[in-house]
């Protein structure tokens, strides 16, 4: 059979991948054209590294030269806590990361068609319905150029959420999700917002911008968890379910969703079956996510923290993947 996928990035790319370690005809339909930037805090989590050794392209990741690091650095209005990661993440940008995977489908055997003629069997591309409420919510990163710094830093401050990770050759990318009432207040300039966090200020100030900001949204943090098993598509990666960025989950999610797919797809199992299995992998963490996320909305989450280890906020909103 041929497995058609749509999109080409992490989680289609994956999936094309792994469809063609298992011989299958792969149609890898993608407009765009590779590098380029992408709206994502660009922290590669040990489970996502495992993830790339799954696919056979460890070499080429680390060839990339990722930034290493050890430690997560959890902020708040008051207070900051460190949790040492139990094996090394790293920081790589998505214009790397995202060409090193499409180039690596391609060379495993995938064709590249720009507009498909058939339906895809995998959708890879697009992110959940757009949200028209009045509480909507906007991505945004650059990448920055100075200090690194050791670890991925995360800064909850006014509802917002902003994450700092180190990544290839000296940069640093910043990344934030924040409601749009509140980017309004600042006439969507990022850098005024930025600044009003004390902590996130500090940690900025010997940094100097090196490109200009890329906006992503309304951002909806939902998932298709609930689709009804009958349907015949395979959906992947931001098509699947959005993974509240500071779980530092999100590419793992869409690595092994592609991953899953591509496998399942290639042997003929039914979409009903790789649902089952996403359920089983991703339903629970990204449920204890949406509770986190609303002590967090709530302003509770800085009392919590006093309280639990800032570990537990990772570990349960990490996917059940088997290595």
């Amino acid at each position: 059979m041929t497995v058609r996928i749509l999109g080409g990035g992490v989680a289609g790319s994956a999936a094309a991948i792994s469809a063609r370690m298992r011989n299958a005809d792969v149609e890898l339909i993608e407009k765009v054209h590779y590098p380029r930037h992408k709206v994502c805090g660009e922290f590669v989590s040990p489970q996502a590294v495992m993830l790339l050794g799954k696919l056979g392209v460890t070499d080429a990741f680390l060839g990339a030269a990722p930034s290493r690091l050890d430690s997560i650095r959890v902020h708040f209005k008051k207070r900051s806590r460190k949790v040492k990661l139990d094996e090394p993440g790293y920081g790589l940008s998505r214009y790397v990361l995202d060409d090193l995977l499409f180039s690596r489908a391609l060379e495993a055997g995938a064709q590249h068609v720009p507009l498909g003629r058939e339906r895809p069997n995998i959708i890879a591309s697009g992110r959940l319905p757009v949200d028209t409420s009045l509480n909507r919510q906007f991505a945004f990163k650059a990448h920055f150029e100075g200090p690194p710094g050791d670890a991925v830093e995360m800064f909850f401050f006014s509802r917002c959420f902003v994450e700092v990770t180190p990544i290839e050759k000296g940069f640093t990318n910043i990344c934030g999700l924040a409601h749009e009432h509140m980017l309004h207040r600042y006439g969507f300039d990022f850098d005024t917002f930025l600044d009003r966090s004390p902590a996130l200020r500090a940690r900025i100030r010997p940094l100097k911008r090196q490109m200009n900001w890329v906006k992503a949204g309304p951002i909806v943090i939902d998932n298709k968890f609930g689709i009804n098993e009958t349907a015949d598509s395979f959906y992947v990666g931001d098509a699947l379910a959005f993974a509240d960025p500071f779980t530092g989950s999100g590419l793992a999610a869409a690595l092994e969703s592609g991953r899953l797919a591509g496998e399942l797809c290639a042997r003929g199992a039914s979409s009903a079956e790789y649902m089952k299995q996403c359920r089983a992998i991703f339903l629970k963490p990204f449920q204890n996510a949406q509770r986190i996320r609303a002590l967090l909305d709530s302003g509770r989450a800085e009392l919590l923290s006093m309280a639990l280890p800032a570990s537990l906020m990772f570990s349960m909103t990490r996917p059940r993947i088997k290595e």
